[in-house]
């Protein structure tokens, strides 16, 4: 064993250590990741835990703009649903969910329930709403 083999298997040892080393920390990344879809896909409708908590506190606060605020919360959960895969998810059952769980929302402080949200049964339903309203603005 030569001095240029001991010099090789150095650098192969380091190289072997540095790849472990990024190896550790985008494993590391990838659990971050994992669990943050985690807390997408397992969630269920109405479940919007920081948007709801917040809706309640402005109820409380008085604040005017809580229509506003539950309408945003509602409608990110609606296009929420509707990018995901029919084939894979119920999608008309997850919408019946959110918009009863919303309404018991909208009833409790005393907003009245958006008719735009009323006519919402599948995704196509969504896009033409709110594609709608937009292409009419541009008029």
């Amino acid at each position: 064993m030569g001095e240029g083999f001991i010099i090789f298997l150095s650098f192969f040892a380091i190289i072997f250590v540095v790849l472990q080393v990024i190896l550790f920390f985008k494993m590391w990344g990838m659990t971050n990741d994992v669990n943050a879809m985690r807390k997408i896909f397992a969630q269920e409708p109405g479940t919007s835990n920081f948007r709801i908590e917040q809706a309640m506190k402005e109820y409380y606060k008085g604040n005017q703009q809580l229509g506003n605020i539950l309408f945003d919360a509602l409608f990110d959960e609606l296009e929420f649903i509707a990018s995901l895969d029919k084939q894979v998810y119920d999608r008309e059952g997850r919408y019946k969910k959110t918009i009863y769980w919303y309404k018991a929302v909208y009833e409790k402080v005393g907003v009245p329930f958006p008719d735009v949200f009323e006519k919402i049964k599948e995704p196509e339903d969504f896009y033409n709403a709110f594609t709608k309203v937009v292409h009419e603005r541009e008029k």
